[in-house]
């Protein structure tokens, strides 16, 4: 019984390469002076003024849960290939 071989071409025309490019906003956005309500601060070259939440955390816990259900689905039905996922 002879098995056809796909030329590497044939191969590539079968297959469909994924990328998923998924940035998850933090929801931090950067304090100024206006935040402290006139408080005396330290200098710049001591403190710096951080950030501050500005969206509760758990509320953003679901697209955290989307993406690693999308990278586990790629895992387990593709392949790793060239920064994304080769499926067949």
């Amino acid at each position: 019984m002879d098995t056809p071989i796909l030329s590497d071409i044939k191969v590539l025309d079968n297959l469909l390469a994924l990328s998923l490019n998924v940035n998850l906003w933090s929801a931090r956005k950067k304090m100024v002076l206006e935040d402290f309500g006139g408080a005396e601060l330290p200098p710049e070259d001591l403190a710096s003024l951080g950030s501050k939440r500005i969206a509760d955390p758990n509320s953003l816990k679901v697209f955290s849960t989307l993406k690693a259900r999308a990278f586990n689905f790629l895992d387990r039905h593709g392949i790793r290939f060239m920064s994304g996922w080769a499926l067949g």
